[in-house]
């Protein structure tokens, strides 16, 4: 997958849930005042990522370092 790809992902993913947790909570029953208890759990400045991050794995071919001999 392609750094673009899952950038495109995981900003969808962010977008839904920033947009949805409330009101799925609220369905089911949670009360205005647990939801104010979790909102953290879904709305966060550290979720996402940091594409500088060297710990950050990758598959693609490009990005991979180069194998050195010992």
């Amino acid at each position: 997958m392609s750094r673009e790809d899952a950038t495109a992902i995981v900003d969808g993913m962010k977008a839904t849930i920033d947009e949805a947790w409330y009101r799925v909570c609220r369905h089911v029953g949670v009360s205005e005042r647990d939801c104010e208890l979790i909102r953290s759990a879904f709305v966060y400045e550290e979720f996402g990522y940091n594409l500088e991050d060297p710990t950050i794995a990758t598959d693609d071919v490009e990005e991979l370092p180069t194998i050195r001999p010992r």
